[in-house]
């Protein structure tokens, strides 16, 4: 029992968002912040990801992963490669994982705090 929670501990505090998208349940956004992981899984055997639409940067305000004032200095900047990038990685699988840094998706705003934000659903392929 203390080794399940040394391991639960130890997951949580790697800051991963978990999307387990449900059949039928329509297209899902799911955003981390900056350094975080995102692990997206389709929960019927039979349904792979399909991306939606992508963005790594900054859009608006301040509510999606809000940060301080002199780290929001870009709210209208993205990567041009998010989406060909979370593409072919996650698209036609069953899960993926990728994390949402600069070494990744380039650096779109320089100081600013990004976040990667994905709309994705679970499609049965043909």
């Amino acid at each position: 029992m203390k080794a399940d929670k040394i391991l639960l501990a130890l997951f949580l505090s790697l800051h991963v968002c978990v999307a387990i998208h449900i059949s039928g349940s329509g297209p899902s956004e799911v955003n981390v912040c900056e350094n975080e992981h995102l692990y997206i899984r389709c929960y019927d055997e039979d349904e792979f990801i399909k991306i939606i639409s992508v963005n790594y940067g900054r859009i608006g305000n301040n509510t999606i992963c809000p940060a301080a004032d002199h780290l929001v200095n870009d709210i209208n900047c993205q990567s041009s490669t998010s989406k060909a990038k979370v593409t072919s990685l996650c698209d036609e699988k069953r899960e993926c994982s990728l994390k949402a840094e600069n070494s990744v998706f380039g650096d779109p705003c320089v100081g600013t705090y990004k976040y990667l934000s994905v709309v994705h659903t679970c499609i049965e392929l043909t």
